[in-house]
């Protein structure tokens, strides 16, 4: 009984650690492919949960599975996968924003509007994109309703991931 318990936390945890890290997961299988896979990842460990919960009569395991679907929700809600990705990837954009400064605009996932520099954060549709945008003055921050009015269009902000640096929706 205690292995059935043991693999079931590390399926919990294998969960959380993939749902943490799906930023990256986004970036390399594609963002359609994966928000299907993620669905049906959801579903699926919903479902073994309610499975598990009403098979086994052990309290620790109804406590580890509402536990974790708590945690899935509020990983979600909170946006946390992409508040930790922002630690990792704001340093990189950081060392490219280094390499060109004073030099011509030579990376093509980099783009000037409007005194901001903007990267792709998360492809978009149709009509808005989510960009990582580093503002050299960091005039973002004082900006009362989130809405910024630049040359490409509007750009919301989400999060302000560093100083100067800020996780953004733009919507042309």
């Amino acid at each position: 009984m205690k292995k059935g318990v043991i693999g079931i936390a590390v399926i919990d945890i294998f969960v959380l650690c993939t749902v943490m890290l799906s930023y990256y997961l986004k970036k390399h299988i594609g963002y359609v492919f994966y928000n299907w896979l993620m669905i049906l990842f959801m579903i699926a460990f919903v479902l073994f949960s309610f499975a598990l919960i009403l098979t086994r009569k052990k309290a620790s395991i109804y406590i580890g599975q509402i536990l974790c679907c708590v945690f899935l929700f509020f990983m979600m809600k909170l946006d946390l996968p992409d508040r930790f990705a922002l630690l990792a990837e704001v340093p990189k954009f950081e060392a490219k924003i280094e390499g060109i400064k004073g030099q011509m605009l030579s990376d093509g996932a980099l783009a000037i509007y409007d005194d901001y520099i903007i990267s792709d954060w998360e492809p978009g549709f149709l009509d808005y994109q989510w960009v990582l945008v580093y503002d050299e003055n960091d005039s973002l921050q004082y900006i009362t309703d989130s809405k910024k009015i630049i040359s490409e269009g509007k750009l919301y902000i989400l999060y302000r991931a560093k100083k100067c640096f800020y996780l953004c929706i733009l919507r042309r």
